[in-house]
């Protein structure tokens, strides 16, 4: 069966995780899984365009699951089996909860005691993480979604607002001090006008943002994996292609009205 580039790589990788998943596994023979999970896949793709789109193989693959589930639980570590007790249960979300009772205890002594809130933030972020793996592992979800997903937001959250705007103050504070002459220029501009200063400080910072985000969404796709594994599971692998573009698009369209917003407040200021 012919698939697209794309298509090939995805099944590539997905095949590969299953031969290392089973390279120790002395109850199973990895060449007749492979062979099986290859029978069922070119099955649910029998009518299917060739070659084979990515779009068509994704949801045979998520329909299958992790490549790991066919590992026997017995031949798994310890560590492993003391986890999915830990899952189990009546509700099997004690390990979601508990990441996400973690968490909100963070938070709620941030203010009062950072020093104890942050390595429970820490802590909860982690132990979500931990959970999210587990269930790729298993290839399927047990437990609350949404217990596990609120600390993951929480921290996906602030690394997405650290990456994308911290050249706003860094050129806020390298404009300022360009305009004070403490880079050795006399500007008289800062003593004549401190709005158009406000305005011109703000359009700096804002193009500096722009083209950041016009960088990193153009650089993202090259770092398809490891941006799927940091922002996992909310950035599937499949679709970093189509959030570096809007990140790239995003920085396009805030340079555009940046530009605007400063020509009308320097038309005011005439």
């Amino acid at each position: 069966m012919q698939y697209e580039l794309q298509a090939q790589a995805r099944l590539d990788d997905y095949l590969q995780a299953l031969r290392t998943s089973l390279r120790r596994c002395r109850s199973l023979d990895p060449a007749e899984v492979e062979r099986g999970v290859r029978a069922r896949i070119e099955g649910e793709l029998a009518d299917a365009p060739r070659p084979v789109p990515l779009d068509f193989l994704q949801p045979v693959l998520d329909r299958l699951g992790s490549p790991t589930q066919w590992v026997p639980d017995e031949e798994r570590p310890r560590w492993w089996r003391a986890l999915c007790r830990l899952q189990g249960g009546p509700e099997g979300a004690r390990l979601s909860y508990l990441a996400f009772g973690t968490c909100l205890a963070g938070l709620g002594l941030l203010a009062f005691y950072p020093y104890a809130g942050v390595p429970l933030l820490l802590a909860g972020f982690l132990l979500a993480r931990a959970i999210v793996w587990f269930w790729r592992q298993r290839g399927r979800v047990a437990g609350a979604r949404w217990a596990v997903y609120s600390p993951l937001i929480v921290a996906y959250l602030l690394l997405a607002a650290a990456v994308l705007l911290w050249p706003a103050p860094a050129m806020w504070k390298a404009t300022g001090r360009f305009l004070r002459g403490e880079y050795g220029v006399e500007v008289v501009l800062w003593e004549q006008s401190k709005g158009r200063d406000a305005i011109l400080l703000a359009w700096c910072s804002a193009a500096a943002t722009a083209a950041w985000w016009a960088v990193a969404g153009f650089v993202a796709p090259f770092f398809s994996g490891l941006l799927a594994t940091t922002f996992a599971p909310f950035v599937p692998l499949h679709r970093e292609k189509r959030l570096g573009r809007r990140v790239m698009v995003a920085g396009l369209i805030l340079m555009l009205a940046a530009t605007l917003i400063v020509a009308l407040g320097l038309t005011s200021l005439i």
